[in-house]
């Protein structure tokens, strides 16, 4: 069975269907299951085990949108009110998506500590990876017993900033193993029944009232089936992944005019609170508008017996290097290098410095920008 399709039920009870899986809540019990079985996994932080909104659902709505359709349920408790999101993509039967988000009405506790799913029986499950230290929020596996399929988790973390923010949290050290040894375990994953999602503990005491806080926003992609081998494990894993991408609210783009910026920062660079004068000669403050008198960077660095060749089209000595590298906006560091190269003014030039205790590179960026001595 490939095609998408809602079926609503009584009271606010519904059947959300897509290439041969279902997204059903009946009977107070919100699972994923095959449409042909009775067991999958059951959404334990919204159930009894969690927030234990069923008992709450008051409203229900069921629209038509162009990526698919969409089930909305209100919970309405006497502290918060709940708004949960479910859909399924067209372009990719057996892939369901949602969204959790609480607006308080007074103070009230953290999430729920227990993971987001739970098989409703023992799995016989392949875990073939799940979330690495400070990477994406995924676990990807096979499921024998119950599903006969793998299922490909994705929780976006950029919807849970506002999450993060506000609990001082952060997707790291949660009760999932890192794949990685010795690194921070993770936030999403697979351990014995519990699969996806599971926060860090927090009190939800900071969130403002009236103001909508994202808890999950998260996918999962159901394939039938085991993968024959390795590589069809691997190709079965990115394209799902590149399923759910195509899924995933992406902002605008948003262009950087870099010569108004790069005006703006020798602006700033040039300002007088940001010098200090030391024995007669001009140097950067170590902090914006420290009134100390110690010096961060010296500013005739091309006067140095320390330096190689003068920047091209810089003016030599105390007097014009610095003025004459901001005028023709240079960027200057130095970076590790193992010869010389000279490519277009646009792009990098490097040449090497001279008497230094170890090999380096003068490098020059012929763009708009700061010009820096780096060690």
């Amino acid at each position: 069975m490939r095609e998408i399709a809602v079926i609503p039920l009584e009271n606010c009870d519904f059947r959300l269907v897509s290439g041969g899986y279902t997204l059903s809540l009946e009977g107070g019990h919100l699972r994923i299951r095959r449409t042909d079985g009775a067991d999958g996994l059951a959404f334990a932080t919204l159930g009894e085990w969690g927030w234990n909104l069923f008992p709450f659902i008051r409203q229900r709505r069921i629209e038509r949108q162009e990526d698919g359709p969409r089930v909305t349920l209100i919970a309405e408790r006497g502290d918060a009110t709940f708004t949960l999101t479910f859909g399924a993509d067209p372009s990719r039967p057996g892939l369901f998506r949602w969204r959790f988000a609480v607006t308080p009405q007074r103070p009230i506790r953290g999430a729920p500590e227990c993971p987001e799913l739970t098989f409703t029986a023992v799995p016989r499950a392949t875990l073939y990876t799940q979330q690495a230290p400070m990477a994406a929020g995924l676990a990807y596996l096979y499921e024998e017993a119950l599903l006969d399929s793998t299922l490909f988790y994705f929780q976006d973390f950029t919807a849970l900033n506002d999450y993060f923010s506000r609990t001082q949290t952060r997707p790291m050290g949660g009760i999932f193993p890192s794949p990685l040894p010795h690194l921070p375990t993770g936030i999403v994953g697979l351990l014995g029944r519990d699969l996806g999602l599971a926060l860090p503990d927090a009190a939800m005491a900071a969130f403002p009232t009236g103001a909508e806080i994202v808890f999950s926003q998260g996918y999962l992609a159901l394939t039938p089936g085991r993968p024959a081998d390795e590589p069809a494990m691997a190709r079965r894993f990115l394209e799902d992944l590149a399923a759910i991408y195509r899924c995933i609210p992406r902002p605008p783009t948003e262009l950087v005019d870099w010569k108004d910026l790069a005006r703006r920062t020798l602006a700033d660079l040039l300002d007088p609170r940001n010098w200090v004068e030391v024995k007669g000669k001009p140097f950067l403050r170590a902090y914006v508008n420290d009134e100390r008198t110690t010096p961060n960077l010296s500013p005739n660095w091309t006067s140095s017996p320390r330096c190689g060749p003068t920047v091209p089209g810089m003016a030599s000595g105390p007097a014009g290097s610095w003025t004459s590298a901001f005028r023709r906006h240079w960027t200057i560091s130095t970076t590790p290098r193992s010869g010389p190269s000279s490519t277009s003014p646009s792009q990098t030039i490097r040449w090497p410095t001279a008497g230094t205790s170890s090999p380096g590179w003068w490098t020059c960026i012929a763009w708009h920008g700061a010009a820096t001595r780096r060690p």
